[in-house]
């Protein structure tokens, strides 16, 4: 389960970091990592919430630098750190949530064939 959330939440690293291509697989990046991860797992739905909910606590370390990053360099994100905490809480709301759903329908459409 653990090696599954990992992929799933590298496949949501790559879409987003790669030039051009972030514009429309960014948003979905959760989405698309949540959906290998539940095909390779053949999750069910139980699994697929805990495989959501693990992808959106790792993602704690890219938003920890980012936080890190800017308490050393105020000019990174021009918002105060109340923000960003607040910014990075959605965010990791929002990749739990697409990545169960990614998850669910992975594991789904894995076990029809």
């Amino acid at each position: 389960m653990i090696r599954c959330a990992l992929m799933g939440f590298g496949i949501t690293l790559i879409c987003v970091l790669i030039p051009l291509v972030h514009f429309v697989s960014g948003p979905l990046a959760p989405l698309i990592g949540g959906w290998f991860a539940g095909n390779k797992l053949r999750a069910n739905t139980t699994q697929s919430f805990i495989l959501g909910i693990s992808m959106g606590l790792l993602m704690i370390i890219p938003l920890s630098a980012i936080i890190l990053v800017n308490i050393s360099y105020e000019t990174l994100i021009p918002l105060n750190n109340q923000s960003i905490r607040n910014l990075s809480l959605i965010i990791l709301v929002y990749v739990s949530i697409l990545g169960s759903l990614g998850s669910i329908l992975g594991g789904r459409m894995s076990k029809k064939y």
